[in-house]
């Protein structure tokens, strides 16, 4: 059966964003521990360290460059160490005014296992840099990578602590890397029906995709990048 439609007109959907609040962030480009931020360690190299990716680098965890001149990193090859609570944390972020918060970082991490244990990386929030919360477990990649992880379960406090943990299950692991740390308060996307083409003709209770392009000004927030993604839509015709 074949339902008449009496437009042809054609579909765009456009979506547009604006860039997000910066509340807090750092690239670790200057020497040493930024200031107010803090390490906790059971490790006997003083755990995260600041430097160079070659510097920080070992035979077995090789930290490639992501393009920065320093970066943040914990060594469990280098230290061969007690590196199963290594955090580094931000100072008092306060997101008083935050309603959906996002902590966004470069992360450099394989989570790889060896002789039977596997290291493990978190991002773990708290009030009084003793209770810790996990709010994100990371997977591994091969390479750097773009972390994006929600913290709207503290929006509304005014101080907090965000840290990101090193476990090397008490084995002797690899690591991980840091960098280009931001927490940021995402703008609302709009998105809009701009103008509708449907063919004169279309099968009833069939659906069929409507494609369009879909842009945002999104991460990282720190550059003018741009991403340009198709975007589909199914859309069911039925008779009235």
């Amino acid at each position: 059966m074949k339902l008449f439609l009496s437009t042809c007109l054609s579909l765009f959907l456009c979506i547009c964003g604006l860039s997000a609040q910066i509340l807090f962030e750092e690239n670790f480009e200057a020497p040493g521990l930024p200031a107010g931020w803090s390490v906790q360690t059971k490790a006997s190299d003083g755990g995260w360290l600041v430097g160079t990716p070659t510097a920080l680098s070992t035979q077995s965890f090789g930290i490639p460059s992501n393009g920065s001149q320093r970066i943040a990193a914990t060594n469990d090859d280098k230290c061969d160490c007690d590196k199963s609570e290594d955090y580094l944390i931000t100072p008092a972020i306060d997101l008083s005014t935050a309603l959906n918060p996002v902590f966004k970082a470069d992360l450099f991490f394989g989570r790889k296992t060896y002789q039977g244990a596997t290291e493990a990386g978190t991002v773990e929030v708290s009030e009084d840099k003793i209770n810790w919360t996990v709010v994100h477990t990371f997977p591994g990649h091969s390479g750097w990578e773009q972390v994006i992880v929600d913290l709207s379960a503290m929006a509304g406090k005014s101080a907090v602590y965000v840290a990101v943990r090193y476990n090397d299950d008490g084995g002797w692991l690899y690591g991980m890397a840091l960098d280009n740390v931001v927490i940021a308060e995402p703008k609302s996307l709009d998105a809009a029906i701009t103008a509708l083409n449907v063919p004169g003709f279309g099968d009833q209770y069939v659906s069929f995709p409507i494609r369009g392009w879909c842009s945002t000004m999104e991460p990282p927030p720190s550059t003018n990048w741009k991403s340009v993604t198709p975007c589909c839509l199914s859309i069911r015709l039925e008779s009235r």
